[in-house]
C-alpha cells in the first residue's frame, strides 16, 4: 500500500516543479491565529500564504466562546497579516449549514458554490480583493515604464561616485519585463512614488533597486517597502532578505542600518583588488 504522506509529497514536488517553470511557483507558508480567555481556548485560525493569495483553511470557536466576537478578532488578524504580505485578496470555502453571513459580514463575497454538498446542502466559495499598496506588478503592467523611470532617476546621482559603474546602466523595460517574470516588481502609489524587486536565491530573497522618489524621500516608503519584502521572504520559505550597497555610498549604510539591516560581507566586482560592495541582511518577517 501507498504511503499517504510519501504519495503527497511526491505529487506536491511535480506539481509545484511544473507551476514553477510556468513562473508561478507554489507558496503555501502557514500561520495559526489563536484566541486566549486566561487558560480558556476561544478559538484558532489557520491561513497559508501563497504568492499572491491567502486561504483562509480553518476557523473555528469554541462553543462557550460564541458570540463574543472572537471570529471577527481572528479574521482581522489574518486580514492584517495579509495586508502586510502583499496578498491580493482572502479567499475560503465555507457550508451552508455552517456561516456564509458571518463571512459576509466581514466583507467577502460568494465566488461560486456546489450544490448538493453535501446533500440538501452547498460549498460556498467566498473571497475578499484587498487592492494591496505596495501592489505587486506582472509583466505588461503599465506602470513598469514609470518604475523603470523611477530607478533611474534615483540611481543618476552615482554617476561618477561609484567604480565600477551601476547595473541600472543595463536595466530596461525587457529586463524589468523580465524581473517581473522570475521575481517580483512592487510599486507603492499611483503614480509610482517607491519601487524595489526582489528575487528569490537559495539562501535569501534578495532586494534590488529600491528607489524612492525625490519629492517622495523621508516619509517611510522606503520602511514600508523593506518591512514589506521581509514578509515576502517568509512566504518564499527564505530566512532573510539580502541587498547590496556601494562602499562609497556611505549615506546608504546609515539608511540601511536604521532600517534593521546588518552588515554581512565586502566583496569585490571582478578585476577589482579592493571591496566596491557591501552585503547587509536582516530576518524574515
Amino acid at each position: 500500500m501507498t504511503d499517504l504522506d510519501s504519495a503527497e509529497a511526491r505529487i506536491g514536488a511535480a506539481l509545484s516543479a511544473h507551476a514553477g517553470t510556468s513562473g508561478h511557483p507554489f507558496r503555501r507558508a502557514a500561520h495559526a491565529f489563536e484566541a486566549w480567555d486566561g487558560a480558556a481556548w476561544q478559538g484558532g485560525l489557520i491561513a497559508r500564504l501563497g504568492t499572491d493569495w491567502m486561504l483562509v483553511e480553518t476557523l473555528a470557536v469554541d462553543a462557550a466562546a460564541r458570540g463574543r466576537g472572537v471570529g471577527r478578532r481572528l479574521m482581522a488578524q489574518a486580514e492584517a497579516l495579509a495586508r502586510a504580505c502583499g496578498m491580493t485578496g482572502i479567499w475560503l470555502d465555507t457550508f451552508t449549514f455552517q456561516a456564509p453571513g458571518f463571512y459576509r459580514a466581514q466583507g467577502f463575497a460568494e465566488v461560486g458554490r456546489i450544490a448538493d454538498y453535501p446533500l440538501g446542502q452547498a460549498r460556498v466559495f467566498f473571497e475578499k480583493r484587498l487592492h494591496p499598496d505596495p501592489r505587486r506588478l506582472i509583466a505588461g503592467d503599465p506602470a513598469l515604464p514609470q518604475v523603470l523611470d523611477l530607478i533611474r532617476a534615483a540611481f543618476a546621482p552615482m554617476e561618477g561616485r561609484i567604480d565600477p559603474p551601476s547595473s541600472v546602466h543595463r536595466l530596461t523595460l525587457g529586463t524589468l519585463t523580465a524581473d517581473a517574470r522570475i521575481g517580483e516588481v512592487w510599486a507603492l502609489g499611483d503614480p509610482v512614488a517607491a519601487c524595489m524587486i526582489l528575487t528569490p536565491r537559495e539562501d535569501a530573497l534578495y532586494l534590488g533597486k529600491l528607489a524612492v522618489a525625490t519629492e517622495r524621500l523621508g516619509q517611510g516608503l522606503a520602511r514600508r517597502l523593506v518591512d514589506l519584502s521581509c514578509h515576502r521572504a517568509f512566504i518564499h520559505s527564505l530566512p532573510v532578505v539580502e541587498l547590496q550597497t556601494r562602499v562609497e555610498l556611505t549615506e546608504n549604510h546609515a539608511t540601511f542600518a536604521a532600517l534593521g539591516f546588518t552588515e554581512v560581507a565586502r566583496s569585490a566586482h571582478p578585476g577589482y583588488p579592493r571591496p566596491t560592495s557591501v552585503t547587509y541582511r536582516r530576518p524574515a518577517a
